[in-house]
């Protein structure tokens, strides 16, 4: 009898190492314009990687928002429960560039040496972004630079 509860036990575990696996290589080999969900605050949205600006984190409310990088520009409070890690899990383009700021490393096109300023492409020039000189250090060990 312990022999079949181990074997069930050992199957089971096999299983969800293979699906985490699997599950990893998707969102590695797909990430460009791979879809997620993500639980606001009033619904389910159901968006695609490129379609998010950035993440910020506001203490008042201890909750962070998404900027979509749509027309409308369309902030979305998420739920209380969702940490950074969270975030950072969904797609290996969302970067922590402060402690309360994840970015979307394709709309990123300078960071200011002296000051940190994150400078985003066009039509997002005029938003406001500062990084922190370890979130640089750890981007600048990420790519390659020339």
């Amino acid at each position: 009898m312990p022999d079949i509860i181990f074997s069930y036990k050992l199957r089971n575990v096999i299983k969800t190492t293979n699906a985490r696996m699997l599950s990893d290589i998707n969102v590695l080999g797909t990430h460009a314009n791979k879809k997620f969900a993500m639980q606001t605050i009033k619904h389910l949205l159901v968006i695609q990687n490129q379609e998010v600006l950035f993440f910020k984190y506001f203490r008042e409310d201890r909750t962070w928002k998404m900027q979509l990088a749509s027309k409308n520009k369309t902030e979305y409070r998420l739920r209380t429960t969702i940490t950074s890690k969270d975030i950072l899990n969904i797609c290996p383009s969302f970067i922590q560039v402060s402690p309360s700021c994840i970015l979307n490393i394709d709309y990123l096109e300078s960071v200011e040496n002296k000051t940190l300023r994150c400078i985003l492409r066009s039509p997002f020039e005029h938003i406001e972004i500062y990084a922190t000189q370890a979130n640089v250090e750890k981007m600048r060990k990420g790519m390659l630079v020339i």
